[in-house]
């Protein structure tokens, strides 16, 4: 799913349909960050490379990426990206949220795929200390 992510930010970066976002790009980009997937950004960084945009290394930090997404939110007409994509939404009243404000809020919130593992790795290293000591007082060991 990292890669997919990167593969939306992608396309909410750089495609433009006549100067129109796909609403279907933002409603996606939604939907991976409330299921708070990483984003690879190795592989945004190639695929931002690839696409000619301008400013992008295979060094770009998430942080560079965010800010190109305020930016880039800054520049879309959230009533036309809502319009595109009403037919295929159930509820209607969720899309009353879409607004530049929005959107940068919940950028705030993306991670990157080796922030993940790094987290992933500490939570798994805080279990095991813990598992240790438990172990240490249930057995009288000392170190």
């Amino acid at each position: 799913m990292p890669s997919l992510f990167a593969g939306k930010i992608h396309a909410v970066i750089c495609r433009a349909w006549k100067n129109r976002i796909k609403g279907r790009d933002l409603y996606d980009y939604v939907f991976y960050l409330s299921h708070r997937t990483p984003v690879n950004l190795k592989h945004l960084n190639a695929r931002l490379i690839d696409s000619g945009y301008e400013g992008v290394g295979l060094d770009t930090t998430l942080d560079e990426i965010k800010d190109i997404l305020y930016k880039r939110f800054n520049a879309i007409d959230f009533d036309q990206a809502g319009r595109d994509v009403l037919p295929f939404i159930h509820n209607p009243a969720s899309l009353d949220i879409w607004s530049k404000e929005f959107f940068c809020s919940i950028t705030d919130s993306i991670s990157c795929l080796t922030d993940s593992l790094t987290g992933m790795l500490k939570e798994n290293d805080t279990a095991d200390n813990a598992r240790d000591e438990r172990l240490r007082e249930k057995y009288a060991i000392t170190d």
